[in-house]
């Protein structure tokens, strides 16, 4: 079985990240590291990657906060497998946010949340509170969400957005504070260019489970399909073809289930207090 297409498409992007976010050029990165320019290129292009000792010192160079570096390493470390599973102390979304950066057709179901790009502060706050996470962890955290979110939205290529939200999601909200403001930032979004979110509600196959499906679409940057999942103790990055069709036809068989968010609250957000 060969290396992770994954894995080693996520590397080499988040390698030509960290030289960008160290104001290096290739020429730079290769002087300080003691390498030729043509290594740095062939680790940034996918010809090879570099050893586990080479991308600590990147990570080094470029400032990298720890979280981030912990993944990078965990990816390089299981590169050579067919699927990525991380545990509590490796899990991270850094992979997910190379998807929303480059795919060009993004689907996302939560059934149980709303979606980390689309929460408001408040929100994001309550949630990981009631979780009985740590402060610098909900600070890290919603820095993270904000970010993605800004990048989703000032995506100038407009990649094919789905959102479906499990009413559950929408139900807890009314407990919460400013939650009229967070409905207000869903309808918002669904006014979007290619942009469309629904709400689903009743049991279905998918009731069970959050997941991010992330194909190519028309964007040249994208990396090979792939569905990201989670559950209390693991995330999950899954990118055999057969599994990602799988995941595509349940995408299509719940989003018809669902409705767009502006039906849901045609009669007036107050509809959930």
């Amino acid at each position: 079985m060969g290396d992770s297409r994954l894995a080693k498409w996520f590397i080499r992007a988040e390698l030509e990240a960290l030289r960008g976010m160290a104001e290096l050029t290739p020429g730079g990165l290769a002087e300080l590291l003691g390498y030729t320019t043509q290594s740095i290129m062939n680790w940034e292009t996918g010809v090879n990657v570099p050893r586990r000792s080479v991308v600590k010192d990147i990570c080094d160079v470029a400032g990298a906060e720890e979280s981030r570096k912990r993944f990078l390493l965990f990816v390089v470390d299981n590169y050579k497998k067919p699927d990525l599973v991380a545990n509590l102390h490796t899990r991270n979304v850094r992979m997910v946010e190379q998807g929303e950066r480059t795919a060009g057709d993004i689907f996302k179901f939560e059934p149980e949340f709303i979606p980390g790009p689309l929460q408001l502060p408040s929100y994001h706050n309550e949630v990981l509170s009631d979780e009985g996470q740590h402060s610098e962890f909900i600070s890290s955290a919603l820095k993270r969400k904000l970010r993605r979110g800004r990048l989703l939205e000032s995506r100038r290529d407009l990649p094919q957005i789905q959102v479906l939200i499990g009413y559950n999601a929408l139900r807890h909200l009314r407990f919460m504070v400013q939650w009229e403001r967070q409905i207000e930032v869903l309808l918002a979004a669904s006014e979007r260019p290619n942009w469309e979110i629904r709400v689903i509600d009743g049991l279905h196959r998918a009731s069970r489970g959050n997941f991010d499906l992330y194909k190519p679409g028309n964007s040249p940057e994208a990396g090979p399909a792939f569905v990201y999942t989670e559950s209390l103790d693991q995330s999950r990055y899954l990118e055999d073809a057969v599994t990602v069709r799988w995941y595509d036809q349940l995408r299509s068989e719940i989003w018809d289930m669902g409705e767009p968010i502006k039906e849901t609250f045609s009669g007036g957000i107050q509809l959930l207090a």
